[in-house]
Order: structure tokens, then C-alpha cells, then sequence
């Protein structure tokens, strides 16, 4: 701008306003006022021919130098949202074609540490509430989406929002650069941002995150995936520009916008708040005294310092501060770091052994269970759950289960992969979903229970480890409790398929009716397993179901069946024991050699009970056919066989038909008559006997 050459008022009008304010802000001259005063101001400043001042003209560039790396992004150039013109669909047309924004993208981009944190800052902060309050007031405008191009993996958002403090001035300009939705994955990370307003380079103002709830709202509530002619749309297009009418303060209704709450909700509330605001139950002698607070203040301290010495108030009262207990019970190593010091020592280490190393007391297994509480955030419980069975694969374990007993050699190296934690779980639409609505539905079931329980608490859960079994684990999504139904368990479902209607027996698969029409969890789905596993391991007699969506929810409550977890537990422990246990503690040569060799010994203590579950395969001894007899060594430790389909022993003396077993002539292998489908009959007239895996080779 520096060598013009020869300008003219007329000239100086075909600029635009940044250039305009640009030009002069270098040389030190206001930039308020219209077009005409800009441009009349324009044309003084270069008759004059005023210095221009570096200092502006560096900070100018400097500015201009950031916004084009936020153009950048991960060595992509992506065109200037202000320089693109066409291309771009209103709500109306391009709703349906939003990115999954959620709660877990928002707090990943504005630095919160979990989902959670920032639903508590929406509530209970300024900031961030006040950011909501810009989409829920209506002051951001409609949302424009730009596909960029057809390839691009990413798409622009723009719109225009109001500022809170000065509502007739111009409306701030907002873009936001947002992964798009794939088929194999869910978008909605966030990428990049801007706004006009002050703090906009940042790309995290109020006016930023206001877009982000826009979009997340409409997400989560289902607005997206609508079709013209499913129903008639709820989401209102704010206008351009509102009319503010002067009123009384006391003819306003009052109301303050909270994330997860709808609009009517509010106004009712706010209705019910105005008619009672007039009632006291105080007398006029009351009134006076709650006047003064300081009065109060020592009045309450004096009646109950005694009964509640450690209260907030009495601290604050008496200046102290809080005693910090030292915890000197920390969480115990997990069973990945356990079973590679065991591997490292080439020890050969038995079952028993095993859960003998992997037992933890009580003390351990509450500090674990505190130090778990964000579950899919925390690196810790990650960890703590490889080499466990856990709540949320239980179905899973006991259906395979069932098809190891009839055929031994079907494969289970995938379900073992999985609970060593050697496969990464893929992210989807409907995880994304119900870990950004968890948070929301924690507080509408607390609020809902609140007012038909009395005092009912409700805390979150961490990973709780099962006292018997410490190679079994559960992670409730709640612990509640009440005076009227005691200690019980919240399980937590957010079903993406129905986000745009209220959960129902009619459109969610794993709820049913019952005889007396009553909601129940059908008991071959794997929630049934999950919740029943969780109150067993954390000893509670219920578990209330809560399936939230925006629009609504469903509950049910499921009670501990003893029956049920009798068999699912003996199917874990099978599992574990046979496929979990040498893949954990055994070498992959150890693990890889034919049945034939000796995997794992263990000093047997007693006669062999049908009651534990053991795994050792060692050599057969030569007679067949008949129960086999186990004899001392010379170390005197018993040579022990577990059959090779049910994995419990093959006991010296049978005392039922149930009880006889046979050896196979090809590996070595033991297993029970009845689990090989055998019996005396068929045996007497054979010589030799092969198990199915030997028959097919």
C-alpha cells in the first residue's frame, strides 16, 4: 500500500472495509465509522502522505502469518472460508451431512481432560456455560457446511454470532475446519477454528464453541439424520436479527440455558420458580434474622462444631485446613507386568501359583477401584484390565466356551487377543455416542430417582476386581444407593440408533416385556450378562437400566440371579484358566509344543475336586481304556490330567458314570466318556482310541 500512485476518492470506495482499515490503522488513524468516513478518511491520509508505522504494519503481518497456518493443516492448504463465495448449504440442505460432533470433540479441543470434566464446567462455570448459552439464546445463526471437494476427508462450518454484550453491533464471523464422516469411521474432530472477535485467532472464544454446541446438539438429538418426511422438524433456524423489546424486570421470566436440558423443561421450571418465589415458610422475626448472614453463619457453627468438627464450614469458620490422610495403599501391578516378570525368570509357575500372585486384598482392590474412575480415559484402567475377563465380554466367553466343549479345536485365539488387550477395539458411531451422552444421562438418572427414592446417593465406579477370582473384573457405570432399596448398580446405555426418538421396547432390540407388561433386559443379550456379572463382583442384589436418548428414556431394574452367574462363572474360569493362563504366564515355544510335552505342573495337595477348575497337560501314561490311577514320584508330587474339553479332573476312582475317562493313543490327551461321546461298549472292542483333533489327521 505503500506506492499507490495517483488515488482518487473514487478509488479509495472500491476498496473493501479490512483494506480500508487497514490502510489506515498503518498510519495511525480511527477506523470506526461507516464506508464514506473510512474511505474520506482514506483519501486524507494519502494527500497527506502519512508515515506509516512499522510496528502496526509487523503486527498486521504477523496476524496474517497465523491465519494462514490455521489454513494449513496437516500439510494441507484448505481455501480461506471468507474467499470461498459458492459451494456452500444452508441448513435446510446441508444438515444431513454435519460431522459427528460430539462432547469428547469439543472437550478434546478446547484442552479439557475428559467428557465429563466439561459437562461439570457447562454447569457450574462461567465460561463454558456462557459458551452454550450462545447457541441456546439463539445467537448463533444458521450453520453453513462446505464439502471443500469431493476427495477432501474434511469439510468447513461457518455462521455468523452475535455478541452477548453488544447485540446491535455486527455479528462476529465463525469458521470451524471439521473432519467428515467416513463409512469405516466417525468424523467430528475438530481441526482447526477462527473467529473475527478479539480472541479469535486462538480459535477457542465463546463465539467458537457456541458453533460447536450448535452442531453437537443437532447430532445428539438425532436433527441430522431426519428426513424431510419423517416428522415435522424441531430445530428452528435463528433469525438474523431479533427484536428486543424494553420490559419490567419483574413481568421477564428468567431462565438460564444448561446443557442437557430442553427449552420446555426450562420454561417449566421457570414457571414453578415464579409462582413459588413470593411463598416463605419463615415467620417475620425469621426473615429479619436470616438478614444477617454473618449471625447465621455463627449461629449454625455453634449448634453443630461438636457433631461436625471436619465440615466445611467449621474449617472455614476457624480457618483451618483440611487434614490430608496419607494413603499408603497403592494400586497393585497389572497382570501383563505380573506375568512378564514371571516369563522373564523362565520360571515354570502352576495355576494355583498364578492367582496366588495375581490375589490382591481389599485394601488393594478399593485403591484400584478409586484410581479408576474416568474409565475410557485412564491409562491405568487400560492396563488393569488385560489379562482379565471382563463384564462387557462375559456372553461372548460363555457362548465360545460352549463351542470349545463339543469341538476342542475351534479357535479362540481371537477372544484371547481381546482380553490381553493385543486388538485395538475400532472407534464407532455408536461408542462415540454413548461416551459423549454418558456424563449427560448420569445426571437424569440421579435427578429422576431423586424424587421418588429417599436420600439416594449416587457415585461413579471404577474398575472392581472379584474377590474369589482376581482374573475377573467388572466396571459399573454408577453405585447408588437409598434408604428405601439399599446398595445397587447403574448401568448406562446411549443408543445412537435411536437418538431422534425416545427409547422404547418397540425400537431398542434388548428390551422386552414381561408377563405383567412390565420393561425387562432380554436375558440372552450380552447387557444381561454384563449386569449380572457387576453384581456379582461388587456384591449388589440390583441393577437399574437406564437407556437415555435427548428425547427421552427407558428403565428397567434387573435383580442378581445366583443361578445364572453360578454357570457364567464357571465358564470364565474355564476360559481362563485353559486359553488366558498359557498365554499369559507360558512362552510361545512352551505354548506351541504338541500335547505330548509337559505344560504346566503343579503340587497337588489332596484328593482332585470337580470344584476348582485347573489346566495341566502332561504326559499320558501307558495304559488306556482304563481310569487312569495316578501314582507318587519320586519328588512326591501327583501327576494330575484335566479333561481336554470340559477342563476338570479325570479322578482316579469314579464313582459315577459321569466320572470315567480315556486317554488318546495319538497326543496323550485325557478326556471324560461323556464329553468324548463314548462309552463302555464302544471302548471293549477297540484297541486303540484317538481324540477328534488325532482322527482328522
Amino acid at each position: 500500500m505503500d506506492e499507490l500512485g495517483e488515488m482518487t476518492l473514487s478509488k479509495f470506495r472500491l476498496w473493501s472495509l479490512h483494506a480500508l482499515k487497514v490502510y489506515l490503522s498503518h498510519r495511525k488513524r480511527p477506523v470506526h465509522g461507516d464506508v464514506e468516513d473510512l474511505v474520506a478518511r482514506a483519501f486524507c491520509a494519502w494527500e497527506e502522505n502519512l508515515p506509516v508505522n512499522e510496528q502496526a504494519e509487523l503486527e498486521e503481518q504477523r496476524l496474517l502469518k497465523e491465519y494462514k497456518e490455521k489454513l494449513t493443516v496437516e500439510g494441507d492448504i484448505i481455501p480461506d472460508p471468507f474467499s470461498l463465495k459458492t459451494g456452500w448449504k444452508g441448513e435446510k440442505a446441508g444438515m444431513e451431512k454435519w460431522p459427528s460432533i460430539y462432547m469428547i470433540d469439543i472437550s478434546k479441543f478446547l484442552n479439557a481432560s475428559s467428557p465429563t470434566d466439561i459437562t461439570n464446567q457447562l454447569l457450574n462455570e462461567y465460561k463454558l456455560g456462557k459458551a452454550y448459552r450462545y447457541f441456546d439464546c439463539g445467537w448463533v445463526k444458521e450453520v453453513f457446511i462446505h464439502d471443500i471437494r469431493d476427495s477432501s476427508d474434511t469439510c468447513l462450518l461457518k455462521t455468523k454470532v452475535t455478541p452477548s454484550m453488544a447485540v446491535n453491533s455486527k455479528s462476529y464471523d465463525v469458521w470451524a475446519l471439521v473432519e467428515k464422516d467416513q463409512p469405516q469411521r466417525p468424523g467430528g474432530n475438530i481441526l482447526s477454528a477462527y473467529c473475527t472477535c478479539t480472541a479469535g485467532m486462538l480459535g477457542s472464544c465463546n463465539h467458537v464453541a457456541g458453533l460447536l454446541f450448535c452442531v453437537e446438539h443437532a447430532v445428539k438429538t438425532g436433527e441430522t439424520k431426519l428426513s424431510k418426511t419423517s416428522k415435522q422438524s424441531s430445530w428452528n433456524i435463528p433469525k438474523g436479527k431479533r427484536e428486543l423489546k424494553s420490559m419490567r424486570a419483574s413481568e421477564i421470566n428468567w431462565t438460564k440455558g444448561r446443557y442437557g436440558k430442553r427449552s420446555r423443561e426450562m420454561e417449566e421450571e421457570s414457571r414453578k420458580r415464579n409462582l413459588k418465589k413470593n411463598f416463605t415458610p419463615l415467620t417475620k422475626v425469621q426473615v429479619e434474622q436470616v438478614k444477617d448472614q454473618m449471625k447465621m453463619r455463627n449461629a449454625l457453627y455453634q449448634l453443630f462444631r461438636d457433631d461436625a468438627p471436619d465440615s466445611c464450614l467449621a474449617l472455614n469458620c476457624e480457618k483451618r485446613r483440611p487434614v490430608e490422610v496419607q494413603n499408603d495403599v497403592h494400586v497393585p501391578p497389572s497382570i501383563i507386568a505380573i506375568a512378564g516378570e514371571v516369563r522373564s525368570k523362565n520360571s515354570v509357575i502352576s495355576v494355583e501359583q498364578a492367582i496366588e500372585l495375581l490375589t490382591i486384598n481389599d485394601d488393594q482392590r478399593h485403591a484400584l477401584k478409586c484410581a479408576i474412575v474416568d474409565q475410557s480415559l485412564s491409562s491405568i484402567w487400560v492396563e488393569q484390565r488385560k489379562g482379565r475377563v471382563t463384564a462387557s465380554t462375559f456372553q461372548r466367553i460363555v457362548s465360545r466356551v460352549k463351542t470349545l466343549q463339543k469341538d476342542p479345536t475351534a479357535d479362540a485365539s481371537a477372544l484371547v487377543k481381546t482380553i490381553l488387550g493385543e486388538t485395538s477395539c475400532k472407534p464407532t458411531m455408536a461408542m462415540k455416542h454413548c461416551t459423549s451422552l454418558e456424563p449427560v444421562a448420569k445426571m437424569e438418572y440421579s435427578r429422576i430417582m431423586k424424587k421418588t427414592h429417599k436420600k439416594f446417593e449416587v457415585c461413579d465406579s471404577g474398575l472392581s476386581v472379584c474377590a474369589d477370582a482376581p482374573y475377573i473384573a467388572a466396571s459399573a457405570d454408577l453405585e447408588v444407593d437409598c434408604v428405601c432399596c439399599g446398595k445397587g448398580l447403574c448401568e448406562i446405555k446411549c443408543p445412537e440408533s435411536v437418538k431422534d426418538s425416545v427409547p422404547t421396547v418397540d425400537n431398542v432390540k434388548y428390551l422386552l416385556y414381561d408377563e405383567n407388561g412390565r420393561v425387562m433386559l432380554d436375558k440372552k443379550h450380552q447387557y444381561f450378562y454384563q449386569v449380572q456379572g457387576q453384581m456379582a463382583i461388587l456384591d449388589r442384589p440390583y441393577c437399574d437400566l437406564f437407556v437415555y436418548t435427548h428425547h427421552g428414556h427407558a428403565m428397567c431394574r434387573i435383580d442378581f440371579d445366583q443361578d445364572f452367574w453360578k454357570g457364567v462363572f464357571e465358564s470364565l474360569k474355564w476360559f481362563w484358566v485353559k486359553h488366558v493362563f498359557p498365554s499369559l504366564f507360558l512362552d510361545k515355544e512352551n505354548i506351541n509344543q504338541t500335547d505330548e510335552t509337559p505344560l504346566i505342573t503343579y503340587q497337588h495337595q489332596g484328593t482332585p475336586t470337580n470344584s476348582k477348575v485347573r489346566r495341566a497337560l502332561l504326559g499320558s501314561p501307558k495304559k488306556k481304556i482304563q481310569p487312569r490311577k495316578q501314582k507318587k514320584s519320586s519328588n512326591h508330587k501327583l501327576q494330575v490330567y484335566l479333561c481336554g474339553v470340559c477342563g476338570l479332573d479325570c479322578i482316579n476312582e469314579p464313582k459315577s458314570e459321569a466320572d470315567h475317562s480315556v486317554g488318546c493313543d495319538g497326543c496323550g490327551l485325557w478326556v471324560h466318556y461323556h464329553c468324548a461321546g463314548v462309552d463302555d461298549r464302544q471302548l471293549a472292542t477297540a484297541d486303540r482310541w484317538f481324540c477328534a483333533k488325532c482322527q482328522r489327521k
